[in-house]
């Protein structure tokens, strides 16, 4: 089912105080994270919204594309300017995790999880489907974090032959529940989770707990594929830690500390 957005359904949906209020929509775009960092570099507010029916070159996590045919997904990224310590950057990830996959509940029913670090999907026969993935980039001004640009792709009404392939399988939330699903209301459930749990974070209120409890692969033998020392370990996934950092433990007894990386859950 392929329904185009348009300017005026977003800003008349959404009804938060701040976080999407100021919003540009594009048919099409090369990618919304691409087109909104250039918009913080011009000195555009938090809050800021840029979404899109489609992307010819979407960003995902380590130079990866995301492509999904026209207007069947939810394609946007939102601007933040927080003033935190560095090591809490992982928390926007982590409240924007937890946004989406209260409002797949709230608007379908869908119960879904998280693999780390990013991606959000179900376990379906014992298999891990992805639905979709956030991108969190930001800069750091010394040992602060000061600007967070939080890109969120979700397959919505794909139909299961239009689905990416790959070495992970993919899902939509029409294939999961039968029906076309409205992409306006699943945003303004999104955003409108997103701006309360931005604000406790302010506040101080670490969002470690409650995501730690939707994560799967945890107690269980991964493989992991470290991008930035060019490595693959194989080990048991312990945990993680409050800064999100994934904890892996090989046979031999050494413990890995993962803060990037691919997983893969092994038999």
């Amino acid at each position: 089912m392929v329904n185009s957005l348009s300017q005026r359904q977003v800003l008349d949906a959404i009804d938060t105080e701040w976080l999407g209020q100021n919003c540009t929509y594009y048919p099409v775009v090369q990618s919304t994270n691409v087109i909104l960092r250039e918009m913080a570099d011009r000195g555009e507010p938090a809050g800021t919204l840029v979404i899109a029916d489609y992307q010819h070159k979407g960003k995902g996590r380590l130079g990866r594309r995301w492509l999904a045919p026209y207007g069947t997904s939810l394609l946007f990224s939102l601007l933040f300017r927080p003033d935190w310590p560095a090591e809490q950057a992982n928390w926007l990830m982590m409240i924007s995790a937890l946004s989406c996959i209260r409002a797949i509940s709230t608007t379908t029913g869908v119960i879904t999880g998280i693999k780390w670090p990013n991606d959000i999907g179900l376990e379906k026969h014992g298999y891990w489907s992805k639905l979709g993935g956030i991108l969190l980039e930001g800069n750091l001004t010394g040992d602060r974090f000061s600007l967070a640009v939080i890109g969120i792709g979700l397959n919505t009404n794909i139909v299961e032959q239009q689905l990416p392939k790959g070495y992970t399988p993919a899902t939509s939330l029409l294939v999961e529940t039968g029906k076309p699903v409205p992409r306006i209301g699943l945003l303004k459930e999104i955003v409108k989770n997103l701006e309360r749990l931005y604000t406790q974070a302010e506040s101080g209120h670490s969002p470690y707990k409650e995501w730690k409890e939707l994560l799967v692969g945890l107690n269980k033998t991964v493989k992991v594929s470290d991008p930035y020392n060019n490595r693959i370990v194989e080990g048991f996934a312990e945990g993680t830690d409050p800064t999100g950092r994934l904890l892996v433990r090989e046979s031999n007894g050494k413990l890995h500390h993962f803060s990037a990386g691919d997983v893969s859950l092994r038999s």
